[in-house]
């Protein structure tokens, strides 16, 4: 299946995700990880906080690490749904 930002962002947002890819030094890692809702820090309001939208990354919550994470999304070799971390 070939990925796109929208399609994996739309499922991590309803659903805990396992998404295996290859790092940019090569290796490959796999993160637990969501969008949804109860796992996302609030919201700051400062603007300059804010970054600009990258079409071919996608910053997701990584669930292990609890902390924001992102990965290309041509490096996607797998994405699943799960049901616990």
């Amino acid at each position: 299946m070939v990925w796109t930002k929208q399609s994996v962002s739309e499922l991590a947002r309803d659903n805990i995700i396992r998404v295996t890819f290859t790092k940019s030094d090569g290796t490959e890692r796999v993160m637990v990880c969501s969008l949804m809702e109860q796992f996302l820090p609030p919201i700051m309001e400062d603007s300059e906080t804010m970054t600009k939208d990258n079409p071919n990354v996608l910053a997701v919550m990584d669930l292990v690490a609890r902390n924001w994470r992102s990965f290309r999304i041509n490096s996607i070799i797998h994405v699943e749904k799960v049901e616990t971390i």
